[in-house]
C-alpha cells in the first residue's frame, strides 16, 4: 500500500510539473489570430518599409506653400503698409527664391526645375523693374504651370509622370513591385494612368491661360488672391477627375481592386465592381 500511495503522489507531482512547463512555454499564434500589433505595443519596422511617402509629400506640400500661398501673404502684408505692388510682389517671390536656393545648396547640384525658377524669377522681376509694371510678376506663375503642363503631356511618349510620381508616394518596395507589374501586365492600366497624366497637363495649361489671362484684365491688387483661389479650385478638381475617371474606367472593362489594395483583378462580369 506504501508502494502506491508513493507511485501515486510521484504519478501527480510529474502531472503538476507537465502542466506548469506547458503554461511556461510561449504558444504559436493562432491561425485566426490577428497578424497586427496589439494595442499599446509599437509596430515593428519591416524590410520593406519605405521612408519615401513622407519626403515625396512633404516636398509636394513645401513647394504649393512656397510658390502660391507664401506669396500671396507677403503681398498683401506689404501692401497694408503702404509697399509698392512692384516691391511687394518682388519680395512675395523671397521663399521660393529661398527654397531652389537651399536646394542647390542642400544637393551641390543645380537641377534643371531649379534653373528654370531661377531664369522665371529673375526674367519676371528684371521686366517689372525695367517697365514699371508688376503684371508681369502676377503673370509669371502662368508660365510656371504652363511649361509643367507641356512636361506632363511630353511624358506620354514614354512612362508617363502621373505613374512616375504615384510611385514616389509608395509606402514599401512591395507596393512598388505591385504598381510596376501593373504598368507591364495591363493595358487597361496604362490608359488610365496615360488619362490621368492628360487630365493634369491639359489643367494646367487651363490654369497657365487663366492666370495670365486675370493678370491683365483684374485691377493689380485683386489678381493674387483671385488666381490662388482658381489654382487651388482647379487642383482639387484634377484631384477628384483623376480617381473618378480611372474607377469608372476600370469598372466598365471588369477590372477591380485586389486584396492587396493596389493590384488590378479581372472580375466576371464587366460593369460591375469585384465582390469581397
Amino acid at each position: 500500500m506504501t508502494r502506491r500511495l508513493l507511485s501515486d503522489m510521484r504519478r501527480l507531482s510529474n502531472g503538476s510539473r507537465t502542466a506548469t512547463e506547458r503554461l511556461m512555454v510561449p504558444r504559436p499564434e493562432s491561425h485566426h489570430a490577428k497578424s497586427g500589433p496589439q494595442a499599446g505595443t509599437r509596430p515593428q519596422a519591416t524590410a520593406e518599409t519605405n521612408v519615401r511617402p513622407a519626403p515625396a509629400r512633404r516636398a509636394t506640400l513645401l513647394a504649393l506653400l512656397t510658390g502660391f500661398v507664401l506669396p500671396v501673404v507677403v503681398y498683401y502684408l506689404l501692401r497694408a503698409v503702404g509697399a509698392d505692388p512692384v516691391v511687394a510682389l518682388l519680395a512675395g517671390g523671397t521663399p521660393a527664391l529661398a527654397r531652389t536656393l537651399y536646394k542647390i545648396v542642400w544637393n551641390r547640384t543645380i537641377d534643371k526645375i531649379s534653373l528654370f525658377t531661377l531664369c522665371l524669377l529673375a526674367t519676371g522681376a528684371l521686366a517689372s523693374l525695367i517697365t514699371g509694371n508688376p503684371r508681369w510678376l502676377l503673370a509669371k506663375g502662368g508660365v510656371y504651370t504652363g511649361v509643367i503642363g507641356v512636361w506632363l503631356l511630353w511624358s506620354l511618349r514614354g512612362r508617363s509622370i502621373a505613374f512616375e510620381g504615384i510611385l514616389t508616394f509608395q509606402r514599401s518596395a512591395a507596393a512598388v513591385k505591385a504598381w510596376e507589374a501593373n504598368w507591364l501586365d495591363s493595358p487597361e492600366f496604362r490608359h488610365v494612368m496615360r488619362a490621368v497624366t492628360i487630365i493634369w497637363g491639359v489643367g494646367f495649361l487651363l490654369e497657365a491661360g487663366i492666370r495670365v489671362t486675370l493678370a491683365y484684365a483684374l485691377p493689380v491688387d485683386i489678381v493674387p488672391m483671385v488666381t490662388t483661389i482658381q489654382f487651388i479650385a482647379l487642383l482639387g478638381l484634377m484631384l477628384w477627375l483623376g480617381p473618378h475617371y480611372g474607377r469608372r474606367y476600370m469598372t466598365r472593362h471588369g477590372l477591380g481592386v485586389g486584396p492587396d489594395g493596389i493590384r488590378p483583378v479581372r472580375t466576371a462580369n464587366p460593369g460591375t465592381p469585384p465582390t469581397a
